[in-house]
């Protein structure tokens, strides 16, 4: 509801009365308007004169005449109503009526520039308002409220003597009607006040900031083991607190302390949520990687802080991690298979050439899934090649004839082409280099090579690994990616 409607419905305006009526004269009016109603009839009144094109039409009913009777039966409610109403307590504030009424607008509105009254004041701002110049209004409303005689004037003209407001409660009940009228340009002009905007703020924020913590509080008793009472919870905090994180941003600046503070006390506890569900769900891992994700991904979009930033970001990739894995599953299991039995093979030139040709297009799988830079694609690779290169090296060093030796720089070669780390292509590198060598001197020297006249390296390939009798522990690594649960990272 936008100003100029909360000023079509108020209770004054809907009765037919100024808010300086008194009690006997609102419920003559009541009276006269339900007898009207009883016999279908319509009735109207001075004040529905009063912008009548600007404002919204009456059509008055009994349920419409009772609830404006209920609003202005307390005092406060009452004096609130009056803020967005006209007055007539003086002779001034009846000719600049009579003006309005008239239609000139401008006249009413120098009449109240020149005649300062408590009135006067009130029936300016309600100029502007329905004008729409929102930043005049609250300026005249600034100066009713700032000043004890204007404040006090206008208090005994609505409530009489009995009833007291202070400026600053005056300001506060206000700042809320404003608020509460929803008129978003109207509340944004009321922030650029400096003299409003830290009662505005605190008042804005005040509820959404209850409501979230007590949800956070309320997610908090949730049992850490309990699975999918977490993805729920998780899910329905990211939910239910997202409105209440709007009316915040409206007032506080992401940059702003108390706002990342806010968010980040959120975040964390969404985060915890896409933890313990994770943990403690059976679900298959394609599924609940992606229900945890969405949870932590949310908590990532919303974090302020650094730390609980970084705590997020850890436990994303922990989660980007094991997606990666399942969604390459199939190709990883083949490998491993592959090494493994690669490993009860005799030692043949063959054989190391069987397990690169074997191995080679499902490694172009996982290098489309995971990226040529993925670590986990590029420790694979280098699984593959240390085991084919381990077999190759060991037949060489067997002293083979020199076609066996060209059979095995084929197999490097093919080697070569995979996506290695910069250690082991740079040793394939120079192994190669030493079986070129090799060559060259078994074409040379067609009788194999004496111990009396080594080549260089003694005619043998420089170990790939240190110890390549532990290859095996590699396939046992990539077999283990199958089935070792990633956990989430606690700080």
């Amino acid at each position: 509801m936008n100003i100029k409607q909360y000023i079509s419905n108020n209770p004054f305006r809907v009765l037919g009365v100024y808010s300086t009526a008194t009690a006997k004269e609102i419920l003559a009016n009541k009276n006269r308007i339900n007898a009207y109603l009883k016999v279908n009839k319509t009735i109207s009144f001075e004040v529905d004169k009063l912008f009548s094109e600007e404002l919204r039409e009456l059509t008055r009913d009994v349920d419409m005449i009772n609830r404006a009777s209920t609003q202005i039966n307390l005092q406060e409610t009452k004096w609130l109503a009056a803020l967005t109403w006209f007055a007539q307590s003086t002779p001034i504030d009846k000719i600049l009526l009579n003006h309005l009424l008239e239609g000139n607008v401008e006249k009413s509105l120098e009449i109240g520039r020149r005649k300062i009254t408590a009135c006067s004041l009130i029936n300016t701002a309600v100029i502007f308002l329905i004008q729409n110049d929102y930043n005049a209004a609250i300026r005249v409303y600034l100066q009713l409220f700032t000043n004890n005689t204007y404040r006090n004037e206008y208090l005994r003209s609505i409530c009489g003597d009995t009833f007291i407001l202070d400026q600053e409660r005056s300001i506060q009940i206000w700042v809320q009607s404003v608020l509460d009228s929803q008129d978003e340009e109207y509340i944004q002009c009321l922030l650029a006040f400096d003299k409003i905007k830290q009662v505005a703020t605190h008042l804005l924020i005040q509820e959404p900031i209850h409501s979230i913590d007590s949800a956070i509080a309320n997610v908090k008793e949730i049992d850490s083991d309990l699975a999918e009472e977490n993805l729920v919870a998780g899910t329905q905090l990211m939910n239910i607190t997202k409105p209440s994180l709007v009316k915040i941003q409206r007032v506080l600046a992401e940059e702003e302390q108390q706002y990342q503070m806010i968010v980040d006390r959120l975040a964390n506890q969404i985060l915890q949520c896409s933890i313990n569900y994770y943990n403690a769900t059976e679900e298959d891992d394609s599924i609940s990687v992606d229900k945890a994700l969405a949870l932590a991904t949310y908590a990532q979009k919303i974090a302020k802080g650094s730390v609980v930033k970084g705590r997020i970001k850890q436990n994303i990739d922990v989660l980007n991690a094991k997606k990666k894995t399942i969604n390459v599953q199939i190709e990883i299991k083949y490998i491993a298979e592959q090494l493994e039995q690669f490993q009860k093979l005799s030692q043949s030139v063959g054989n190391a050439a069987d397990l690169v040709s074997k191995c080679l297009p499902y490694l172009q799988k996982l290098k489309i899934s995971l990226g040529v830079t993925d670590d986990l694609y590029i420790k694979i690779s280098d699984a593959v090649a240390n085991n084919a290169l381990g077999m190759v090296i060991s037949v060489i060093n067997g002293r083979p004839n020199k076609y066996v030796c060209e059979q095995a720089l084929d197999v490097m070669d093919k080697i070569g082409t995979l996506d290695l780390s910069y250690i082991i292509k740079n040793r394939l590198l120079e192994n190669k280099s030493i079986l070129r060598e090799i060559i060259k001197n078994l074409s040379s020297k067609p009788t194999p090579i004496s111990p009396s006249h080594p080549s260089p390296n003694n005619g043998c390939l420089e170990e790939f690994i240190s110890d390549f009798s532990g290859c095996s522990s590699i396939a046992l690594v990539i077999s283990g990616l199958i089935i070792v649960l990633l956990s989430f990272i606690f700080l």
